[in-house]
């Protein structure tokens, strides 16, 4: 299993916190990545192994074609390229609903960027679990949830927050164990821990993932295909 586990910003060094994290989500709002030369070093300082992902602007995640979204795409597109991140994530806003335009312009959004990146989406407001599945599921994107709070999509490939309880708030160890238990049997699993005890939760995660790998009985027989 390949397991990524980071932080939803960077705070301090980035060589530093390379050597704790191996994930990295950044947002791509205007004014907040440094130029692409900046973004080029940063990809230069960690391992190949170590994964960036970029949050799409919320003019883009919006989907309502507002003055400057295809300009703000266009900056994130060259910040991704820059950091050779491998995921792009989509935090679409309460105003984006299951009605069939939205659907269509999440189609239309998505389907260019999944030529060249893996492609997360956080649906939030009135979206049911089994509605947004069938959707991600359709577009051929992740679907985000808070594996502390929710069951994962039935995916090979799983990219997750586990948040905090409240603003700042550390994530609680509870949710940890849950995530641990709910990814064991996973190919991919790509966690940003939104929270305080960033830290502590990264190492108990890859320790309870690394046991429940231990503890799988061996039947010797080839593991199932996911879709």
């Amino acid at each position: 299993m390949i397991l990524r586990v980071g932080q939803a910003a960077l705070r301090g060094d980035i060589a530093r916190y390379a050597r704790v994290f191996d994930l990295l989500e950044l947002s791509s709002e205007p004014g907040r990545l440094p130029r692409a030369a900046r973004l080029a070093e940063w990809r230069a300082r960690v391992p190949e192994s170590f994964v960036f992902s970029l949050r799409l602007p919320r003019a883009v995640a919006a989907l309502d074609a507002a003055p400057g979204s295809d300009e703000a795409l266009a900056r994130a597109l060259r910040a991704a390229e820059s950091l050779q991140a491998g995921w792009l994530v989509l935090d679409t806003p309460a105003s984006v609903t299951p009605a069939a335009r939205h659907k269509r312009r999440l189609a239309e959004l998505t389907e260019p960027l999944l030529e060249r990146w893996r492609v997360a989406w956080a649906p939030r407001g009135v979206w049911l679990d089994d509605e947004a599945a069938a959707v991600s599921d359709e577009l051929g994107v992740a679907l985000v949830r808070d594996l502390g709070r929710s069951e994962p999509p039935d995916e090979a490939v799983v990219y997750t927050r586990l948040r905090g309880l409240g603003d700042g708030g550390s994530v609680r160890a509870g949710a940890v164990e849950r995530a641990a238990e709910l990814l064991a049997d996973r190919d991919e699993a790509y966690v940003v821990v939104d929270g305080g005890g960033a830290v502590r939760a990264a190492r108990m995660l890859r320790e309870l993932v690394d046991d429940d790998r231990e503890r799988a009985p061996d039947t010797g027989a080839e593991p199932e295909a996911r879709p």
